[in-house]
C-alpha cells in the first residue's frame, strides 16, 4: 500500500512538473518561433535558437510532395514531410494553418510520449523520482520542440526501444519500425541491429559482425551516393576518410574510433558557446545542464564500461544495446554534429544513475 501511494506520489509531482516544462516550451516558442519571418540565426544576443535550416529544406519538401505526389527517395527528407503534410490537412480543420505552430503541437505530443515512457523505464528500473527529474533538465528539449524536425520523433523511438525491452513487448517496438524508417532510414538500421542484439546475454561476435557491415555499408554509400557535398567536407579528416573509402572501403572500419571522439569533442564543445559576433549560441547553452549532469555519473559510467558483461545480465542490457545500437547506426552517417549526440544521452544518463546503484534487478 506504502508502495503504491508512493508511486501515484511521483506521478502527479511529475505531471505537475510536466505542466510547468510544456509552459517553458510554449514561451520558447513564443520569444523564437511563432514568427519566423523576422528570425536571423545570427544576430542579437541570443543566437541559434532553431534548426532553421533543416525547417526550410522540410518546407520545401512539403511543396514538392503537394506538386509531386509522395514517391520515397534515399533521403532523410521526403518521410517526415509527408508525415507534416498528412498532419497538417488534418489540422487545417481546426484552424491551425501555420507549420510552425503545427510543429509546435506535434512535437509537444511526441515530448509528452518521451515523458511517459520515462516514467515506465524509471519505474521498472527503481529509480524513483532520481530517474524522471533528470528528464527536466534535457533543456535540449525545448529547442527539438520547434519547427519541423526529426529528432523529437528519434529520441522517443529510443525511449520506446528500452521499454518495450523491459517491458518485454517488443511485439510494440517492430510495429513502430516502418514508420521508423520513414522518419531516418538511420532508424532502420539501428532498429534491425537492436533486435539482432537482444538475444541472449553473450552478443559480442554479433556487435562485431554489425560494427563491420555498417561500416563497410557506409563507406560504399558515402563513396557511390552523394550524401553529402564535397564543400562540406574541407580537407581534414573527413576529406582523409573519403579518398581512403574511394580506394578500400576501410576508412570507417579502421578509424570509426576518431570519428567517436570528435562526436565526444563536439558536444564538450558546447562550453565554448560564445559566438564571433558577440551573442551566444542558444542551442549550446541549451545542452549544458545534461552534459554537466553526465560529467557528474562518468565515474560512475567508466566503470560500468568495464563490467559490460555484468550488466547484460541486468535489465540494463536494453539501454546498453539501445546505445550500441544508436552508435553503428549513427557512425554511418558521414558528417559530424553535436545534435545527434544529444539524442542518446537521455538513454546515457538513465544508464549512468542505473549503474551508479548497483541494480542487478530492476525496482
Amino acid at each position: 500500500m506504502h508502495r503504491r501511494l508512493a508511486k501515484d506520489s511521483r506521478l502527479v509531482i511529475s505531471l505537475i512538473l510536466m505542466g510547468g516544462y510544456f509552459l517553458l516550451c510554449f514561451a520558447y516558442y513564443s520569444v523564437f518561433a511563432s514568427d519566423i519571418s523576422t528570425y536571423e540565426p545570427a544576430e542579437g544576443f541570443f543566437q541559434y535558437p532553431l534548426n532553421f535550416h533543416d525547417h526550410g529544406v522540410y518546407l520545401n519538401t512539403i511543396e514538392y510532395l503537394k506538386d509531386e505526389g509522395f514517391a520515397y527517395q534515399f533521403n532523410n527528407d521526403i518521410g517526415i514531410s509527408a508525415i507534416y503534410l498528412a498532419t497538417g490537412k488534418l489540422m487545417a480543420f481546426f484552424g491551425i494553418e501555420s507549420w510552425e505552430l503545427l510543429a509546435f503541437i506535434f512535437n509537444s505530443l511526441v515530448l509528452f510520449g518521451c515523458f511517459i515512457l520515462n516514467i515506465a523505464i524509471s519505474e521498472r528500473l527503481g529509480l524513483r523520482m532520481k530517474g524522471i527529474l533528470y528528464f527536466f533538465l534535457n533543456f535540449s528539449f525545448l529547442y527539438f520542440v520547434q519547427l519541423i524536425n526529426k529528432d523529437i520523433l528519434t529520441i522517443f523511438f529510443l525511449f520506446l526501444a528500452v521499454y518495450s525491452g523491459i517491458a518485454r513487448r517488443m511485439w510494440i517496438f517492430i510495429l513502430f519500425l516502418p514508420l521508423m524508417f520513414l522518419v531516418r532510414q538511420q532508424l532502420l538500421v539501428f532498429g534491425i541491429i537492436y533486435l539482432l542484439l537482444l538475444p541472449g546475454t553473450r552478443p559480442y561476435i554479433r556487435i562485431f559482425l554489425s560494427y563491420c557491415a555498417t561500416s563497410i555499408i557506409a563507406a560504399i554509400l558515402t563513396v557511390n551516393i552523394n550524401i553529402i557535398g564535397p564543400e562540406s567536407l574541407g580537407d581534414g579528416f573527413s576529406r582523409f576518410l573519403v579518398d581512403l573509402n574511394q580506394k578500400y572501403y576501410v576508412g570507417y572500419l579502421f578509424f570509426n574510433f576518431v570519428r567517436v571522439l570528435q562526436y565526444i569533442y563536439a558536444v564538450f564543445s558546447s562550453f565554448d558557446f560564445y559566438t564571433e559576433a558577440r551573442g551566444i549560441d542558444v542551442a549550446m547553452i541549451l545542452r549544458l545542464p545534461l552534459i554537466i549532469v553526465l560529467l557528474i555519473y562518468s565515474r560512475s559510467l567508466l566503470l560500468s564500461l568495464a563490467r559490460f558483461g555484468y550488466w547484460l545480465e541486468t535489465p540494463g542490457k536494453y539501454l546498453l544495446l539501445t546505445i550500441v545500437a544508436f552508435l553503428l547506426a549513427w557512425l554511418m552517417n558521414p558528417t559530424i554534429n553535436a545534435r545527434y549526440v544529444m539524442l542518446i544521452i537521455p538513454i546515457v544518463l538513465i544508464f549512468a544513475v542505473y549503474a551508479s546503484h548497483g541494480r542487478k534487478v530492476s525496482g
